[in-house]
């Protein structure tokens, strides 16, 4: 009698617990590294101001941070219906927040999974990853304006930092235009070629070539400017969080300059390339809290409450979205 071989490799379900093992005990580490750190950082006088935050301002962030996503789901929504892709809107926001809770693994395997999601539904991975550029430059655009803003009523439209967030935000609003006329030209397919003359790489190269042919195509006023607008409203609700925390240990400080202190260590933590700016965007916030006077414990406090609303929890709202996308992809 003979007997099969056994497959090559094994089925999903045999390979899904392992991983998902691997993957909580990296987040546990993560978790158990920085709750440590803040600890040894700050300590008990961390804890009394973050008790001076309140269970209710924890609370109101998180309810914040959900409407936060809900909206950043609509965008990712209303940028799907331009490519042509139809995903049911409830499976569509398991999908984006699937990326966000994957968003401190390793290899940054959040800004994929929404691709291996998606093919399910007949997009193209050029046409997710294009719909992925829109969505972080329309954030970009959403974090500038909010530090210009936040700025200018704070220290006046003739201020040199207005000046300089407004250089900045003119050199991002040209940097997707000018991405656009590259896709367009045949420069785009020549930058691309050497990737496909690599065996290992083909795929990948198909990948970019369509998603600079769908780039354009999004990245166009009717798309783009609500795209912007839906970003601005939910950065802005964390904005909202931060100032509303930053008055509970420090009602002195202005919340335009809280906003644009929050505006600002998100983009360094956006800079620092780390997973989620996880450490980065709290020590920029420590240090821009404590040069504008703000004692060093409260600024930890009111840095770690609004991590733990905004990223952590969102972390949490993530794997819900993975376990629902997960569902749909295997059901």
């Amino acid at each position: 009698m003979t007997v099969a071989a056994p497959p090559r490799n094994p089925p999903l379900a045999a390979t899904g617990a392992p991983r998902r093992a691997r993957l909580t005990l990296w987040l546990l580490l993560v978790v158990g590294a920085y709750l440590a750190i803040a600890w040894a950082v700050g300590g008990q006088d961390t804890l009394a101001s973050a008790g001076r935050i309140g269970v209710r301002w924890i609370v109101l962030g998180a309810a914040l941070t959900t409407l936060n996503f809900a909206l950043r789901a609509l965008r990712w929504h209303f940028v799907l219906r331009a490519t042509g892709a139809v995903v049911p809107p409830l499976q569509g926001s398991a999908i984006y927040l699937a990326g966000i809770g994957l968003s401190l693994t390793p290899g940054k395997l959040g800004e994929t999974v929404r691709s291996a999601f998606l093919v399910r539904h007949g997009v193209a991975v050029g046409t997710s990853l294009a719909a992925f550029v829109v969505d972080r430059i329309s954030d970009v655009h959403a974090v500038l304006l909010i530090a210009l803003v936040a700025t200018a009523a704070h220290a006046g439209w003739s201020d040199p930092a207005v000046a300089r967030w407004a250089w900045l935000l003119v050199v991002v609003v040209l940097a997707p235009i000018a991405l656009g006329v590259l896709a367009r030209t045949g420069w785009w397919p020549r930058l691309v070629a050497p990737l496909a003359g690599r065996p290992r790489l083909q795929r990948a190269a198909q990948w970019l070539l369509r998603a600079g042919d769908d780039f354009p195509r999004l990245w166009r006023p009717a798309i783009a400017l609500p795209s912007i607008i839906l970003s601005l409203l939910a950065y802005g609700l964390q904005a909202a969080t931060f100032a509303g925390m930053v008055a509970q240990v420090a009602p002195g400080l202005s919340p335009w300059v809280a906003a644009s202190i929050f505006a600002s260590a998100t983009l360094a933590g956006a800079a620092s390339f780390i997973p989620g700016g996880i450490g980065a965007m709290e020590i920029a916030l420590v240090v821009m809290l404590s040069a504008h006077g703000v004692q060093t414990a409260n600024a930890l406090a009111a840095a770690l409450c609004l991590r733990a609303v905004t990223f952590w929890f969102g972390l949490l709202l993530g794997a819900g979205g993975l376990a629902v996308a997960g569902r749909a992809r295997h059901g």
